[in-house]
């Protein structure tokens, strides 16, 4: 075999090569398909973090409503407004969730001091702090109720979206049957 025919052999397994159509789409499915995987388990983890994000702003609402319906409350009672507060976040672990109410007595002056504070798996907020109050709310010789939830948010596969993600919500409102709302053992 000459030179010539080896060359001229090579170059028609070449052209026949380029010609052929059988396994591009196989090809090109194995190019784009760890794309197309990495999209899904992304838009999967960013639909699941909007969920909780959403129950955690509704608990926080729902922490705050139920508290503002009572002029007292017992120990009792704020334990029972925890347990719905975490129920509103099924079918979501609750052991990544924090949840603090405090109440704030703003003076004549307009400046804010909690006067209680209760939390379940966190810490509650000091008594005489300011709560965060914003200013527009500074209301004299008022009271609010602050809620807090928060929920540490890792994504299920964590190959997209990775580490740990705080969603949290501050809600604040008014009480509704008092002046004031006090807690009593």
């Amino acid at each position: 075999m000459t030179d010539m025919q080896t060359k001229s052999g090579f170059l028609a397994r070449l052209r026949g090569f380029a010609r052929a159509r059988e396994g591009v789409a196989a090809v090109e499915f194995a190019m784009i398909a760890p794309f197309m995987i990495a999209l899904w388990l992304g838009s999967v983890e960013l639909a699941q973090g909007v969920t909780i994000n959403r129950k955690v702003a509704h608990a926080s609402s729902a922490l705050a409503d139920l508290v503002t319906q009572q002029a007292n409350l017992t120990e009792a009672e704020i334990e029972d407004i925890f347990d719905a507060t975490e129920a509103i976040l099924m079918p979501y672990s609750v052991s990544n969730m924090s949840v603090v109410m405090s109440g704030i007595q703003i003076d004549s002056d307009g400046n804010p001091s909690i006067v209680w504070s209760r939390a379940r798996n966190g810490s509650p907020d000091r008594v005489g702090g300011s709560g965060g109050v914003p200013t527009g709310l500074r209301i004299p010789d008022t009271f609010l109720v602050t809620a807090v939830v928060s929920y540490d948010f890792t994504p299920s596969t964590s190959r997209v979206i990775s580490g740990t993600i705080t969603l949290d919500d501050r809600f604040f409102l008014r009480p509704r049957r008092s002046r004031e709302i006090t807690v009593s053992p």
